[in-house]
Protein backbone atom coordinates (compact mmCIF):
# COMPACT_ATOMS: atom_id res chain seq x y z
CA UNK A 1 0.00 0.00 0.00
CA UNK A 2 1.18 3.25 -1.00
CA UNK A 3 1.55 6.27 1.38
CA UNK A 4 -0.85 8.15 -0.15
CA UNK A 5 -3.30 5.58 0.02
CA UNK A 6 -2.65 4.87 3.50
CA UNK A 7 -2.86 8.03 4.39
CA UNK A 8 -6.39 8.74 2.50
CA UNK A 9 -7.73 5.40 4.66
CA UNK A 10 -6.71 7.24 7.35
CA UNK A 11 -8.56 10.10 6.32
CA UNK A 12 -11.56 8.44 5.81
CA UNK A 13 -11.64 6.82 9.15
CA UNK A 14 -11.15 10.17 10.51
CA UNK A 15 -14.18 11.45 9.00
CA UNK A 16 -16.30 8.24 9.97
CA UNK A 17 -15.04 8.68 13.54
CA UNK A 18 -16.11 12.77 13.70
CA UNK A 19 -19.43 11.76 11.65
CA UNK A 20 -20.52 9.56 14.40
CA UNK A 21 -19.28 12.01 16.86
CA UNK A 22 -21.18 14.92 15.15
CA UNK A 23 -24.76 12.80 15.08
CA UNK A 24 -24.30 11.44 18.87
CA UNK A 25 -24.15 15.46 19.38
CA UNK A 26 -26.55 16.58 17.71
CA UNK A 27 -29.16 13.56 19.16
CA UNK A 28 -28.40 16.10 22.75
CA UNK A 29 -31.26 17.78 23.36
CA UNK A 30 -29.75 20.95 24.55
CA UNK A 31 -28.30 21.65 21.71
CA UNK A 32 -31.31 21.73 19.56
CA UNK A 33 -32.16 24.41 22.83
CA UNK A 34 -29.09 26.24 21.85
CA UNK A 35 -29.43 26.89 18.26
CA UNK A 36 -32.91 27.38 18.53
CA UNK A 37 -31.90 30.33 21.02
CA UNK A 38 -28.71 31.84 18.50
CA UNK A 39 -31.41 31.35 15.17
CA UNK A 40 -34.21 33.67 17.30
CA UNK A 41 -31.39 36.23 18.99
CA UNK A 42 -29.61 36.41 15.54
CA UNK A 43 -33.40 37.45 14.00
CA UNK A 44 -34.09 39.55 16.67
CA UNK A 45 -30.50 41.21 16.17
CA UNK A 46 -31.36 41.70 12.54
CA UNK A 47 -35.07 42.73 13.18
CA UNK A 48 -34.23 46.04 15.00
CA UNK A 49 -31.21 46.82 13.44
CA UNK A 50 -28.83 46.85 16.61
CA UNK A 51 -25.25 45.25 16.92
CA UNK A 52 -23.68 42.99 19.57
CA UNK A 53 -22.14 45.63 21.46
CA UNK A 54 -25.76 47.16 21.98
CA UNK A 55 -27.26 44.12 22.96
CA UNK A 56 -24.85 43.31 25.75
CA UNK A 57 -24.90 46.66 27.22
CA UNK A 58 -28.81 46.24 27.27
CA UNK A 59 -28.63 42.95 29.26
CA UNK A 60 -25.65 43.48 31.03
CA UNK A 61 -25.31 47.44 32.12
CA UNK A 62 -22.00 48.72 33.36
CA UNK A 63 -18.66 48.07 32.08
CA UNK A 64 -18.75 45.92 28.81
CA UNK A 65 -15.23 46.06 27.52
CA UNK A 66 -13.60 43.58 28.20
CA UNK A 67 -16.22 41.68 26.41
CA UNK A 68 -16.45 43.54 23.60
CA UNK A 69 -12.61 43.44 23.28
CA UNK A 70 -12.96 39.89 23.00
CA UNK A 71 -15.54 39.19 20.67
CA UNK A 72 -13.92 41.86 18.24
CA UNK A 73 -10.38 40.57 18.92
CA UNK A 74 -11.99 37.07 17.16
CA UNK A 75 -13.75 39.07 14.44
CA UNK A 76 -10.64 40.88 13.59
CA UNK A 77 -8.91 40.91 10.26
CA UNK A 78 -5.18 39.48 9.77
CA UNK A 79 -2.54 41.94 9.05
CA UNK A 80 -1.12 42.55 5.77
CA UNK A 81 1.69 41.25 5.31
CA UNK A 82 4.55 42.45 2.24
CA UNK A 83 7.34 40.15 0.91
CA UNK A 84 10.00 41.85 -1.36
CA UNK A 85 11.76 38.68 -3.32
CA UNK A 86 15.63 39.84 -3.73
CA UNK A 87 16.30 38.22 -6.86
CA UNK A 88 13.28 39.33 -9.05
CA UNK A 89 12.53 42.72 -7.24
CA UNK A 90 8.73 41.49 -7.06
CA UNK A 91 6.96 42.64 -4.48
CA UNK A 92 3.10 40.96 -3.17
CA UNK A 93 1.17 42.37 -0.21
CA UNK A 94 -1.10 39.01 1.52
CA UNK A 95 -2.98 38.50 4.68
CA UNK A 96 -2.71 34.83 4.91
CA UNK A 97 -0.31 32.01 3.65
CA UNK A 98 -3.12 31.04 -0.16
CA UNK A 99 -1.24 33.57 -2.27
CA UNK A 100 -0.16 32.07 -4.94
CA UNK A 101 2.64 33.56 -6.03
CA UNK A 102 3.97 33.46 -2.14
CA UNK A 103 3.28 29.43 -2.80
CA UNK A 104 5.87 28.94 -5.33
CA UNK A 105 8.28 31.13 -3.91
CA UNK A 106 8.06 28.89 -0.69
CA UNK A 107 8.27 25.62 -2.80
CA UNK A 108 11.11 27.18 -5.36
CA UNK A 109 13.41 28.96 -2.46
CA UNK A 110 11.97 26.99 0.36
CA UNK A 111 9.93 28.40 3.41
CA UNK A 112 12.69 29.71 5.46
CA UNK A 113 14.14 31.60 3.36
CA UNK A 114 10.91 33.27 2.21
CA UNK A 115 9.82 34.31 5.75
CA UNK A 116 13.65 36.21 5.62
CA UNK A 117 11.78 38.52 2.84
CA UNK A 118 9.16 39.60 4.80
CA UNK A 119 9.19 43.61 5.42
Amino acid sequence: MTLALAAYYEKRAEIERLQAELEQIEQNPAIALDQEFATRLHALVKEYDQDIENVIRMVMPGDISSLVAEYTASTRRRPVRSYLNPYTQERIETRGANHRTLKEWKAQYGANVVETWRH
